[in-house]
């Protein structure tokens, strides 16, 4: 068993129970799209730097997002914040060869990154995955032009969910985002116009581009 799969099955052992989802974490391994100089850490629960002031989320938040973001095969995703790409695949897998991934970073240094690692991902696993589009811009604000989306999940710490987003999700949509500053960040869902705290966390903030 290779360190990805110690990893995934840490989790599972842990509590984490949705097979899809770990599924698409052995399938898609960490290593890859952790910095050189953080790899040793790769497999370890807990958040690393990935530049920028950015971090790769713990594979236990991963885990658990893609878990309440209730991903089936075929559905259009919009993801706000790329990073370094890791989320991006594990949505990518879990959405199937029929289902797209609209991804939305602010610096195109990180989604460079990211489309690069995910273009390293072997043959095996990009026949798996969605189709994934690239996008450098206000992640506030969505993308209007491709919506609706079946699934919205937010990879930074927004101060509440962004209006823009909630027009853009579909009438039946589920969107997954932090919310919250500071260590007063709580993981939420919101569907149908409610909201549902699922667990206290911590992010980088949802920077606007007219806040540099």
């Amino acid at each position: 068993m290779n360190g990805n799969s110690k990893m995934v099955s840490y989790l599972v052992s842990a509590g984490f129970s949705d097979g899809r989802v770990a599924r698409a974490m052995k399938e898609i391994d960490r290593a890859p799209f952790v910095p050189e100089d953080e790899r040793e850490f790769a497999y370890e629960d807990r958040p690393l730097p990935i530049g920028f002031g950015q971090t790769i989320s713990a594979p236990s938040v991963v885990a658990i997002m893609s878990r309440e973001l209730q991903v089936d095969e075929g559905m259009g995703i919009l993801e706000i914040g790329a990073g370094s790409g890791y989320q991006t695949a594990v949505l990518a897998y879990l959405a199937g060869k029929e289902g797209v991934v609209f991804t939305v970073e602010r610096m195109a240094e990180l989604s460079g990154l990211a489309k690069g690692n995910v273009a390293k991902l072997p043959h095996s696993v990009h026949e798996r995955l969605a189709k994934i589009e690239f996008f450098v811009s206000d992640g506030h604000l969505g993308l209007p032009a491709f919506a609706p989306f079946d699934r919205i999940i937010v990879t930074a710490a927004a101060t509440e969910i962004p209006f823009a987003l909630k027009k853009q999700l579909s009438k039946n949509g589920r969107m997954v985002i932090p919310v919250g500053t500071g260590w007063g960040q709580e993981l939420v869902v919101y569907e149908k116009g409610q909201e549902k705290s699922i667990l206290p966390v911590i992010f980088v903030p949802l920077v606007k581009d007219e806040e540099g």
